[in-house]
């Protein structure tokens, strides 16, 4: 499992929301609505005799100021598993070729701080399977 081609393919799925910026590696800058990708944990390990690679990624979204409604309500969009934003459906239902199954195991709401500035937002933890070597 190559984490970059998992991470550039995670963006590339979470492309496909109207609204939302991806980035498969953390940007300079943070324009809201954003969607960061990042490797977390990876065990190649997974199973016996390298056979299946596990890792856990991170989808960390932020949508605005903490106190502006309309960036609580975009992201209770981006968390619904029935709305047209929605990062759990999007992903779970995309098709990969650099890994196997992705599922969203928990989401974690939160004020974020980039560059120094607070935004209202989410880390997405992701348990992602593919082949071994």
């Amino acid at each position: 499992m190559n984490t970059k081609t998992v991470r550039t393919e995670i963006a590339a799925r979470l492309g496909t929301i109207a609204g939302l910026h991806e980035h498969a590696f953390p940007p300079g800058t943070i324009t809201p609505d954003a969607a960061i990708v990042v490797p977390r944990q990876l065990d190649p390990h997974g199973t016996y005799a390298r056979g299946m690679v596990k890792a856990e990624f991170g989808v960390i979204v932020v949508t605005g100021k903490p106190h502006d409604r309309s960036a609580h309500s975009r992201l209770d969009e981006y968390a619904s598993d029935d709305s047209e934003r929605s990062i759990v459906t999007v992903l779970e239902g995309g098709t990969y070729t650099s890994f196997d199954d992705v599922t969203v195991m928990s989401i974690d709401w939160d004020v974020l701080t980039f560059g120094g500035v607070d935004y209202l937002g989410a880390l997405f933890t992701l348990d992602i399977a593919g082949q071994g070597v």
